[in-house]
């Protein structure tokens, strides 16, 4: 399993999509995948809509490649080091 970092971006702070989510900020996620490191983090983060209301239109923003970026822990070590 490695660690991912799951950091959203700035351009992408103000969509609409993260009212879905409680969390807005980096977060640190154990998977097996980057994929699955966002369906955990969408999973722990989303908060409930109502069906009907604007809100259940949009897709979780922790699925968006453009609105969060995924790095392997190990990856991001390694980049600071060089």
């Amino acid at each position: 399993m490695t660690i991912f970092l799951l950091q959203p971006t700035s351009e992408g702070i103000p969509d609409p999509a993260w009212a879905l989510s409680w969390h807005v900020g980096a977060c640190e996620i154990a998977a097996d995948s980057p994929e699955m490191a966002r369906n955990l983090a969408a999973g722990q983060f989303t908060v409930p809509v109502l069906p009907g209301l604007h809100l259940a239109c949009h897709r979780s923003p922790w699925f968006e490649q453009k609105l969060v970026v995924v790095t392997a822990l190990d990856d991001a070590v390694a980049k600071d080091r060089d």
